[in-house]
C-alpha cells in the first residue's frame, strides 16, 4: 500500500490482514485519512473493499476497526475484521474516540 503526497510505501498497513482484503468493482481506494487532534501519532483511514482502519505509531502498525460493522450483501461473513467497504470516516467533534462510518450500503456509529 502506497500513502502520502510522495507515494511512501507504507507496508505495516498491509499487514493488517491485507491477504483478506478484496478490491471490489471500483478497485481498492483510500476514501479518508484523519488525523487525532489529541494524538499526532493516531490516524484513523478508510479504504473500500477493506475497511477502517487505526494506527497509534504513527503509521508502522495498524489495526481493523470494523468491529460491529454487518456487510450481509458484500461479503461471505458479514460480521468479518475487514473487508468492508468502508467509504467514509468522521471523529465526533467533542469525543474523538466515537467515529461515524459511512459504507457502501448503509452508515454506522463505531
Amino acid at each position: 500500500m502506497t500513502v502520502g503526497r510522495h507515494g511512501k510505501s507504507c507496508p505495516g498497513l498491509r499487514s493488517a490482514k491485507g491477504h483478506l482484503w478484496q478490491p471490489g468493482a471500483g478497485g481498492m481506494c483510500l476514501h479518508t485519512i484523519i488525523l487525532d487532534p489529541g494524538d499526532p501519532n493516531r490516524i484513523f483511514i478508510a479504504i473500500s473493499a477493506a475497511g477502517a482502519f487505526r494506527t497509534d505509531d504513527g503509521g508502522q502498525t495498524w489495526r481493523p476497526v470494523n468491529r460491529g460493522l454487518k456487510s450481509p450483501y458484500e461479503l461471505p461473513d458479514p460480521a468479518a475484521e475487514v473487508g468492508h467497504c468502508v467509504h467514509s470516516l468522521a471523529m465526533h467533534p467533542s469525543r474523538p474516540g466515537v467515529l461515524f462510518m459511512a459504507k457502501a450500503l448503509g452508515c454506522h456509529a463505531q
